[in-house]
């Protein structure tokens, strides 16, 4: 009789059987000198998606006051199990990702504001992140990050 393979265990909530993951941000930072509103997620969830993924993003914070016309990112953690919004810390590195809706138009902070649940696509090799289901009226197209 063979062997059974078995599947790897994963921490991460999923909306159906095998199909969308779902996860929550932890925390929001107004960054004014880059004119961004920066969202942060847990890395450990990070770190288990794959490298192509649909997410059910739950965004819990309100963007900061001041922020609501600044672009959204998030802060792709790396390195260590903490994750910052505000760029590097001690043994650790996030790089920031602007998210963009089905248009690829910026979504602002206007557009998450209080609990906001969005279809994300996330595509970790490009650093794209896409609102898939959301087109933001007001959007100005969006641009390349610096960081």
């Amino acid at each position: 009789m063979g062997v059974i393979p078995q599947q790897p265990h994963s921490r991460l909530k999923r909306i159906d059987v095998g199909g969308i993951y779902k996860i929550s941000t932890n925390s929001v930072v107004l960054d004014t000198t880059a004119s961004q509103v920066v969202y942060g997620f847990n890395p450990c969830e990070y770190r288990e998606l794959p490298c192509e993924s649909l997410i059910l993003l739950t965004i819990h914070a309100d963007v900061p006051t001041g922020g609501e016309g600044f672009p959204i990112h998030i802060a792709i953690p790396g390195g260590s199990t903490t994750t910052s919004t505000t760029g590097a810390t001690t043994g650790s590195t996030s790089t920031r990702v602007p998210v963009v809706d089905s248009q690829g138009n910026n979504v602002t902070g206007a557009n998450v504001q209080g609990t906001t649940e969005r279809l994300l696509y996330l595509d970790k090799r490009r650093g794209v992140a896409r609102f898939v289901e959301f087109t933001n009226t007001a959007g100005a197209a969006a641009t390349t990050p610096t960081e």
